[in-house]
């Protein structure tokens, strides 16, 4: 959206609005007709506080709908979720949400500049009514000036807002990526496990070239047959102590790492509350 707004000598001001969508002109017209007889004496501030206002609502409507998308997904968190889940549309997202905190940045900064325009130390003053005593009984008008100073706090309310959104989804993205990394991780340790369990039988069949299976011929029919070897116990005594030996050892290791992290975290706490007394 672009605004360009012209103020003449004699008092009047014209604005030219592009690109605006039709909610705006429509918000607009109906905000100035209401005006009635209530307008202020500097056209020029008048125009710049409606289109500000308008600019805030549409602000308003899409910061309202970025959180509704975030915590429809924040609900719908669940650890099958996060594997099923394409997060491409969680980037896309965050894009968009990066994007309404940069305009409202750069909102902030040029509504700033309009209301600094009008304070003491600029030279320029408001010539809008006060209310003062000697206009007792006079309906006072509303002040253009002191609106955009409160669309300006709006403003940055919407800004820490949308931060504070744009927060809350790179949690959820950081969330699906640390599931799914410990998903990999488990299958990575079933593996693991899996391995060790056929590791040893292999190790124990290759060392002693073991063949315990042959092919002879048989005195009755004359045919090929398959025959196991009278011997086959030995690769299973070998084989299955070693597997479970195998297996045991891997356990205990896995359990005396954590044994060991857990006695030095009580150890450090200990020592922690010793060095207060």
């Amino acid at each position: 959206m672009s605004f360009y707004i012209y103020s003449l000598s004699t008092g009047t001001a014209v604005v030219f609005c592009f690109d605006t969508p039709p909610i705006f002109e429509t918000n607009l017209i109906d905000v100035m007709n209401t005006t009635g007889s209530d307008l202020p004496t500097e056209a020029l501030a008048f125009l710049q506080s409606s289109i500000v206002g308008e600019i805030v609502r549409l602000y308003d409507t899409s910061v309202w709908t970025l959180r509704d998308h975030i915590r429809q997904i924040e609900k719908e968190r669940t650890i099958t979720g996060f594997l099923d889940r394409d997060l491409t549309p969680l980037h896309d997202l965050a894009r968009h949400i990066i994007h309404t905190c940069e305009i409202l940045a750069a909102a902030v900064d040029t509504i700033a500049e309009l209301v600094g325009d009008y304070r003491s130390n600029s030279g320029i003053s408001c010539t809008c009514p006060t209310g003062d005593a000697a206009d007792a009984g006079v309906t006072k008008k509303k002040c253009p000036h002191n609106e955009l100073a409160f669309w300006l706090r709006l403003l940055r309310n919407f800004g820490l807002r949308a931060e504070s959104l744009k927060a809350r989804l790179l949690n959820e993205i950081n969330l699906g990526f640390n599931v799914i990394v410990q998903r990999d991780g488990s299958s990575m340790k079933a593996v693991a496990v899996v391995t060790l369990a056929v590791l040893p039988a292999t190790f124990v069949s290759t060392l002693f070239s073991m063949s315990f299976f042959s092919q002879a011929e048989d005195n009755n029919t004359g045919k090929l047959v398959w025959v196991v070897s009278d011997q086959f116990w030995i690769y299973w005594a070998f084989a299955v102590p070693l597997t479970i030996v195998t297996l045991a050892c891997w356990t205990y290791m896995q359990h005396r790492a954590e044994s060991l992290k857990m006695l030095k975290s009580w150890k450090d706490r200990l020592v922690k509350m010793m060095s207060q007394r």
